[in-house]
C-alpha cells in the first residue's frame, strides 16, 4: 500500500498515486497498438530493375525508413514494361536509381529460374527473362527481406510477347480469324502454364503468396474502345477459337450467334467512326444491336 509522503502536497499525491494505477493499462494499450500496426499490410510493387539497379539492401533500406513497408510485391513475371521496366518514356526519373530509359532494351519474362519439371504439361517452358543474364531475383531478394520480418509475394502479369516459342499456338483469334498479341484463357497449354509457374513459385522457393495481375478488358468495351490503353478496334476483339466455341456450347451460348453480334457491331462502330450517322440516331441503333443479339 502506498503511503503519502509527509511533505507531498495532497493532490500532487492523488495525481501521482493515479498515474500508477493506470500505467499497466496504458502500457498494454501501447503493446496492443504495436501489435496491431504489425499485423497490417504496408506493401509496395517493385520491379526487379530497382533491385539490380540499385542493391537489395538499398532498396530495401528505402523500403522500411521513409514507408515503413512490411511486404513487398515483387515482379517475378511479365513481359511489359510497366511493372518490370524502368521509368514510362516521357516521365521524369526518380531521385535515386539509373537515370536512363530501357526503352528498347527491355526484354522481360520470368526474373526467378524456371524449374522445368513445373512445366511438363504446357508448351510454354522456359522463359527466363534475360535483361539480367542468369540472375534469380528471388534468390537475390528472398534472404535478405524474411531476415527484415518482411513477406514477399509473387507479382505475376498476364502479358506476354509474341516472339516467345510457342506462342502462335496459345493466342486469341479476332473476329476476322487473325492471331491477336494476347493469349487464350481457355488454351489447355495457357491454363497449364499458370499452374506450372505458380506451382514453381510456391514450391521452389519460401514465398508468402502470389499476386496475378489480369487487366483485360471484355470484347464488348474492346469494341467501343472503351479503354485508356487502346484505340477503337472493332474488328480485333477476341476471343473466337476453338476452345472458346467449346466452353460456349458447355455453358448453352451460341458461338455462332455471339460472333454474327459482333460482325454487326463492328460494322457499327466503322461507320460511326468515319461519320456515317445511323438513320435512327448512334444510340438507338446501338441499342438495338444489344436487344436483338442480348
Amino acid at each position: 500500500m502506498t503511503t503519502p509522503d509527509p511533505r507531498l502536497p495532497r493532490r500532487d499525491f492523488l495525481k501521482a498515486a493515479g498515474a500508477a494505477a493506470m500505467a499497466p493499462a496504458l502500457m498494454q494499450s501501447t503493446a496492443a497498438a504495436a501489435a496491431e500496426q504489425n499485423s497490417k499490410m504496408i506493401g509496395i510493387q517493385v520491379g526487379s530493375i530497382s533491385f539490380f539497379d540499385e542493391g537489395v539492401d538499398q532498396v530495401l533500406d528505402i523500403f522500411q525508413q521513409r514507408g515503413a513497408i512490411n511486404t513487398i510485391f515483387l515482379t517475378t513475371f511479365t513481359f511489359g514494361r510497366g511493372l518490370a521496366g524502368r521509368q514510362i518514356p516521357g516521365q521524369p526519373f526518380p531521385d535515386h536509381g539509373k537515370q536512363e530509359s530501357d526503352a528498347g532494351i527491355f526484354h522481360g519474362g520470368n526474373y526467378a529460374t524456371p524449374h522445368l519439371q513445373f512445366y511438363e504439361k504446357t508448351i510454354l517452358k522456359d522463359m527466363h527473362a534475360p535483361d539480367h543474364g542468369d540472375a534469380d531475383i528471388l534468390q537475390m531478394v528472398l534472404p535478405a527481406a524474411k531476415k527484415r520480418g518482411m513477406k514477399v509475394f509473387c507479382s505475376c502479369e498476364d502479358v506476354f510477347r509474341s516472339s516467345i516459342p510457342n506462342f502462335d499456338k496459345v493466342a486469341e483469334i479476332d473476329l476476322k480469324g487473325r492471331r491477336a498479341g494476347t493469349t487464350c484463357l481457355f488454351n489447355p497449354d495457357v491454363r497449364n502454364f499458370w499452374t506450372a509457374l505458380v506451382s514453381d513459385y510456391c514450391k521452389s522457393y519460401d514465398v508468402d503468396g502470389v499476386l496475378f495481375f489480369n487487366e483485360r478488358n471484355g470484347p464488348l468495351l474492346n469494341a467501343l474502345g472503351a479503354s485508356h490503353a487502346q484505340s477503337i478496334a472493332s474488328s480485333r476483339v477476341t476471343c473466337f477459337c476453338e476452345y472458346h466455341r467449346k466452353a460456349a456450347k458447355e455453358r448453352g451460348i451460341n458461338f455462332d450467334r455471339c460472333k454474327e453480334a459482333y460482325e454487326h457491331l463492328d460494322r457499327l462502330v466503322q461507320s460511326s467512326v468515319a461519320g456515317r450517322r445511323p438513320s435512327d440516331g448512334y444510340f438507338v441503333e446501338f441499342w438495338r444491336l444489344l436487344v436483338e443479339y442480348p
